[in-house]
């Protein structure tokens, strides 16, 4: 299985830019995140210049997953070098891969809702 670990800084750019081109806008993000769907596997990726801005800087966001079936999920945070503040213009959030052709992998990019006390 190719890893984009193993690829040049270049080469995972343009990887990374070609697939959050294809992919469809998750509309529950208000960070202009894409989740690129494959027959067999799917991965989500943010543009990283939309979280540059001290407004988005000062969130939390989290993987909210509605629906899953047969897929194994990989998330990135922390590993294969993903730091949205030295990885380029692209973070790769998570990937999954089906475990047999009857999969379903329904997630989203959603702030994280906090409560505030007084």
């Amino acid at each position: 299985m190719a890893q984009l670990s193993s690829v040049s800084r270049i080469e995972r750019h343009n990887i990374l830019k070609g697939l959050y081109e294809w992919a469809e806008v998750d509309n529950r993000s208000d960070l202009d995140t894409r989740i690129f769907r494959g027959d067999y596997f799917g991965m989500m990726i943010i543009r990283t210049t939309k979280i540059d801005d001290m407004e988005h800087n000062s969130k939390t966001y989290r993987i909210d997953i509605i629906e899953e079936k047969n897929v194994e999920w990989n998330f990135f945070h922390g590993k294969d070098d993903i730091d949205p503040f030295s990885n380029g213009d692209w973070m790769l959030v998570c990937s999954y891969r089906s475990t047999c052709e009857d999969h379903v992998a329904e997630f989203h990019f959603v702030q994280e809702t906090t409560t505030s006390s007084k």
